[in-house]
């Protein structure tokens, strides 16, 4: 068994990664685009941090890894001592399989002490990642990871709705019609905006929600971003459709204008977007505020991530 880098296995060969992934994860389906916004699309993307195992030239082990070195700039210098694992993945019917896990964790851990990294973080590469955390329901993985030393440093879960039946509820627009009656008017983002809008929100929530801001601004057709205004002043944002098509968020209001209901609002315009887009199965991911979400009918499921942390001094 050999381990080497992306850059010497083929950038060319990133497809094959792509199905490995899907083949070896049983509890996710990662589309082309996915795959492509925590690879080539991330501008922190190295590939001499994807790490292969190969027995006998077959494919049976991946790690991708990634530092931040370039965006959102305003974080650079927060994480310089920390390094990611966006997702690890080895062959379940491999013989190797344990040896594999090992060798990829061992190859990226020497190359981040070398880095002068002080810790790894497992998934949680906020506005690039596939998962916030380690699914619980990868047993496998968390039992290696913790038997290497990761230790729990957080939690947060995925809602997935079937939009199939959605409607706006009766109690939204009352909602709305209160918000309206104090001068609260919601419309869709429009293109010129984004610099305006991203500024907004990276002064209130940082510098990942205001590069998602932008995404929901400029990656789609048209813009996927609502708003709530009085006047001109920006009360509340929600996106969608910016990571990934099928995916919710971010979403937030102003401190001085919550508990008016601008949040659910926002969150059911947004929902309906994605259901007239013809989006079927969305994904409300990385989030801890249970009961805001809970309010939207036909969640089909609940996934619980931990997020992990292996320190190396």
């Amino acid at each position: 068994m050999k381990v080497i880098t992306l850059k010497d296995y083929g950038i060319e060969r990133m497809e094959d990664i792509h199905h490995f992934l899907n083949r070896c994860l049983d509890q996710d389906a990662v589309d082309k685009e996915l795959f492509s916004h925590i690879t080539k699309e991330d501008p922190n993307f190295n590939p001499e941090l994807t790490f292969i195992a190969l027995e006998n030239d077959n494919l049976i082990g991946v790690l991708i890894g990634v530092e931040r070195t370039k965006e959102p700039k305003e974080a650079i210098e927060q994480h310089q001592r920390t390094a990611w694992i966006k997702v690890l993945a080895v062959d379940p019917l491999a013989q190797n399989r344990d040896e594999a896990l090992d060798k990829l964790l061992s190859e990226f851990i020497e190359v981040m002490k070398t880095r002068g990294k002080e810790e790894v973080r497992y998934a949680d590469f906020a506005s690039w990642y596939l998962f916030p955390g380690l699914d619980l329901s990868y047993e496998y993985y968390l039992i290696k990871l913790l038997k290497r030393g990761f230790t729990k440093v957080g939690e947060c879960v995925d809602y997935e709705v079937d939009l199939l039946h959605f409607r706006i509820p009766r109690r939204v627009h009352e909602v709305m019609k209160s918000c309206q009656a104090k001068n609260i008017l919601f419309r869709r983002g429009v293109r010129g905006e984004e610099n305006a809008v991203s500024k907004w929100v990276f002064e209130r929530f940082g510098p990942f929600w205001k590069i998602e801001t932008l995404m929901a601004y400029t990656r789609r057709e048209r813009p996927t971003i609502w708003l709530a205004l009085r006047g001109d002043e920006v009360l509340g944002f929600s996106c969608y459709s910016a990571l990934h098509i099928d995916w919710f968020g971010p979403i937030g209001v102003d401190v001085k204008a919550r508990r008016l209901g601008i949040g659910t609002v926002l969150l059911f315009k947004s929902l309906e977007d994605m259901r007239l887009m013809g989006r079927r199965i969305i994904r409300i991911p990385w989030t801890s505020h249970l009961f805001f979400y809970s309010q939207v009918p036909n969640v089909v499921r609940i996934r619980h991530y931990w997020q992990l942390q292996l320190k190396l001094k």
